[in-house]
């Protein structure tokens, strides 16, 4: 008989589990990884042919996304956020911008509404600096802003699984199976009589 629900064996041990992690969320970090890679790879071959898809890959697209390989992605991509799980919230896109802007007019202008217009023009672009990078896109919950499975999955499952009211104590001098062992001790999920007891189930012989 399980003392403890699954889902919370499952999560992470910021949230009071075993961070084992769930099929789901490993599922769909594999699967918006492949959005990762269309955004990173712009010049790729590959993406060029899935923009067949639209100029976004089709992760926007609205309606039948067909069949294939592509359009399980993109469905999965969809069905996230159909849950709540708006991953384009930690994708932000930089940019990397230094340098200074250099003027070349036609003629000068010395009065009038022009050069009213010109000056708030160049106001406009007062804090502005450009050099002649890409913009780049930054994944909020990695580790240098690059993406990883694990971190997303993790991320994923903070958002699904239940969680406990407090941390779960890991000792990491100690092996992993005595930690592990050691986990329901804490909690008080350990199937003795009087917590079975609570569950309506009386053993009234200790054999």
């Amino acid at each position: 008989m399980a003392c403890v629900n699954w889902d919370v064996v499952l999560a992470g041990k910021n949230n009071g589990g075993l961070d084992i992690g769930s099929l789901v969320a490993l599922n769909f970090a594999l699967f918006y990884k492949w959005k990762w890679r269309f955004l990173q790879n712009h010049q790729v071959l590959w993406v060029n042919v899935i923009k067949v898809y639209g100029i976004d890959g089709g992760f926007d697209k609205m309606g039948n996304l067909g069949s294939g390989p592509w359009a399980q992605i993109l469905a999965s991509c969809r069905k996230l956020r159909k849950q709540g799980l708006h991953m384009d919230s930690v994708l932000v896109k930089k940019d990397d911008m230094n340098g200074e802007w250099i003027w070349k007019w036609h003629h000068n202008i010395h009065r009038g509404e022009k050069l009213n217009q010109l000056s708030v023009f160049l106001e406009s672009f007062q804090n502005v600096f450009l050099n002649n990078k890409y913009d780049f896109w930054w994944w909020d919950i990695g580790k240098d802003g690059i993406f990883t499975v694990g971190d997303t999955r993790r991320w994923i499952d903070d958002q699904i699984l239940p969680s406990m009211d407090r941390e779960t104590r890991w000792n990491p001098y100690m092996p992993r199976n005595e930690n592990i062992l050691i986990w329901p001790i804490i909690w008080d999920k350990v199937p003795i009589r009087s917590n079975l007891w609570s569950k309506g189930i009386d053993i009234q012989y200790i054999l």
